[in-house]
């Protein structure tokens, strides 16, 4: 996961956003539009929620993930809106 030269040719080609630094974590966003309320995709939605929160939890990916948000994105007169999903895992309702 992100080796040194990948993060290098990530700091490289956006440097506005790396800066001169070479990243030792990266953010992992997952981003899904128009989730569905029922069917399977919400059953997964929570099932990669649940396994996400529990590497977090673990801490065996903090060498290299700092952090995985998981994010919902709308459209909107040609603009882009991003909103954090809120954190199925916790429910325990299917």
């Amino acid at each position: 996961m992100t080796p040194p030269r990948q993060r290098e040719r990530l700091r490289a080609q956006y440097s506005e956003y790396f800066g001169k630094d070479l990243p030792e974590q990266l953010d992992v966003y997952v981003i899904v539009t128009d989730p569905p309320p029922r069917g399977t995709r919400p059953k997964l939605l929570k099932r990669a929620q649940t396994h996400a929160a529990e590497l977090q939890a673990t801490g065996a990916l903090d060498q290299w993930i700092r952090r995985i948000v998981f994010l919902e994105v709308k459209a909107s007169a040609g603009r882009l809106t991003f909103t954090e999903l809120p954190d199925e895992a916790a429910n325990t309702s299917d």
